[in-house]
């Protein structure tokens, strides 16, 4: 029944992190280890996306080739930078959500819909 609502906010995430990764980022953020923040976007867009009915391996497939893609494009701006580490950590998220797809958490969004 709200599966129409899960896909736009899931599109809207998936936008504002394009977005975000993008715009010039001030110079406090730039200092700060941002590898546990990569990783747990990607882990909590994987358990979003993976309880969608998508299949979780094209889900997991298609969020690295994101962070991947945010990767070469931040390596075309002038103020970002590209970081093989971030797409390690995005890729950490991913494997570790997906593992967590098969826990209750792999359930989250189905129990809401019952309420």
């Amino acid at each position: 029944m709200l599966r129409k609502v899960w896909l736009a906010l899931g599109i809207a995430w998936l936008l504002a992190v394009w977005v975000l990764s993008l715009i010039p980022v001030p110079p406090l953020a730039q200092e700060v280890n941002d590898k546990i923040e990569h990783a747990t976007t990607y882990a909590l867009l994987m358990l979003w996306w993976g309880q969608l009915g998508f299949p979780p391996m094209r889900v997991g497939l298609a969020l690295i080739a994101m962070g991947i893609g945010i990767e070469f494009a931040q390596g075309l701006t002038p103020y970002r930078s590209f970081d093989v580490h971030d797409m390690l950590a995005n890729t950490l998220g991913v494997s570790v959500a997906s593992l967590l797809l098969l826990s209750p958490l792999g359930r989250v969004l189905q129990m809401l819909e019952k309420k």
